[in-house]
């Protein structure tokens, strides 16, 4: 007969997280910033549990869904700290809010919060793109896994239409958001379905027209993807 092992008791996080009775921990995250050390095992006597290296208190590190909610916890706890990061907790908060609309169902409010995130975009230019770039590939990809490849498809062409290969030799910020955007544009037209969806040509024809300037700064695995594509469109020419 196996022995019965109770769950480890979870406690309300440093951040202000109170999980629910059923949240599981698969792990524990130190709370001092100078450590910041995650471990994938639960304290077999629950909490309080102090950091092994340097003593600190700890939070439980949870599962999903809950690893979700707290996660949105935690980024207004930070928000409101004053968290000085270059912005990207506040970037992040639009990815969480996208995240949870689509998981709840509220298309509304993923409308929403991508157009207050496309008005952050062009409010910035081209301040932060690397950290920007970040947010606009997390919202892509996480409406086209939803299976909304119309939004997908929109903010992508928005994001090609706000995207240049000039001046990327001495710029990481630039040659970084240039990647993401093309990872995320070839990302988009494999998905299922992707390649028949009205706006794929655009899309198609946006990536490979910043590639044309871009391609030397581009992955070796974004560079041998966009020879394909171009072979592809060469052959659909009848050229």
């Amino acid at each position: 007969m196996g022995l019965f092992r109770s769950r480890p008791r979870l406690i309300r996080t440093s951040y202000g997280y109170d999980p629910p009775p059923d949240a599981v921990a698969w792990g524990w995250t130190c709370t001092s910033r100078e450590c910041g050390v995650t471990e994938a095992e639960v304290p077999r006597g629950g909490w309080p549990f102090a950091c092994p290296r340097c003593g600190a208190p700890t939070d439980p590190a949870f599962e999903e869904p809950f690893k979700h909610d707290a996660r949105g916890v935690e980024i207004q706890h930070l928000l409101a700290e004053g968290v000085e990061d270059g912005g990207f907790t506040a970037n992040e908060l639009f990815v969480w809010r996208h995240a949870d609309a689509l998981r709840r169902g509220d298309a509304e409010e993923a409308r929403r919060v991508r157009a207050e995130f496309r008005a952050a975009r062009a409010a910035e230019g081209e301040r932060g793109m690397m950290r920007l770039g970040y947010g606009s590939f997390m919202i892509v990809a996480a409406s086209r896994d939803a299976g909304d490849l119309d939004a997908a498809a929109d903010d992508l062409i928005f994001w090609l239409d706000s995207s240049s290969g000039e001046g990327l030799e001495h710029d990481g910020g630039k040659r970084g958001a240039c990647r993401q955007v093309v990872s995320a544009a070839l990302e988009f037209l494999d998905a299922p379905g992707a390649s028949r969806h009205p706006q794929a040509p655009a899309i198609r024809k946006r990536c490979l027209d910043l590639a044309d300037v871009a391609y030397s700064h581009l992955l070796p695995q974004q560079q041998d993807r966009i020879i394909q594509m171009r072979q592809e469109a060469a052959r659909a020419g009848g050229g």
